[in-house]
């Protein structure tokens, strides 16, 4: 272990001539047995550069690995701000695609710009190019709009749950056809 004064960082590696090498963090819920009661492990970093969260040895070639054990939710992403949001790149990416939350909706942009949105009530929204496909229902109806960004007002097709009818809009208000049982 060194300390670099002139960067201000601690260095930790191995002065022995063996191959590999591994930092481990451990942590213990209480007094230990003994001196040497370190606890349990719970990161490491491993001679390859790779995080290990909740595992001692990698599963593959990924730079983080996260085992929860018996948690169904391993990971947490939360914001202090409006989204929170797991961003995704590679060497060509130009714009920003990510998954996540606003509010209790759940969000997909691709691009820097909104493609998919599942809100809170169940509502599911497609958008892409010049075309809105938005799918919504209710105890009285379920409705598949087409239309423009920022307009759903283009056409629909409609389940009426209380009449079994089915009924089509075309580029307008009102009904344009129906089919009734």
């Amino acid at each position: 272990m060194a300390f670099d004064s002139g960067n201000r960082l601690l260095k930790l590696f191995s002065t022995t001539n063996d191959s590999g090498g591994a930092i481990a963090f451990y942590t213990r819920a209480g007094a230990g047995s003994s001196d040497t009661d370190y606890g349990t492990e719970r990161l490491r970093i491993d001679a390859s550069g790779r995080l290990l969260i909740g595992r001692t040895n990698s599963t593959g070639s990924h730079v983080l690995e996260v085992f929860g054990g018996t948690d169904n939710e391993p990971i947490k992403v939360e914001s202090s701000d409006a989204g929170a949001y797991i961003r995704f790149e590679d060497d060509d990416t130009t714009g920003s695609t990510r998954v996540g939350a606003i509010d209790n909706d759940f969000k997909i942009d691709v691009n820097s710009s909104e493609r998919m949105r599942i809100s809170s009530s169940g509502a599911a929204s497609f958008k892409g190019g010049t075309v809105l496909v938005e799918a919504t229902s209710n105890t009285t109806n379920a409705q598949l709009s087409l239309g423009r960004p920022n307009s759903t007002s283009a056409g629909y097709i409609r389940y009426i749950n209380n009449e079994n009818a089915m009924a089509f809009r075309t580029n307008g208000s009102g009904e344009d056809m129906r089919l009734d049982s």
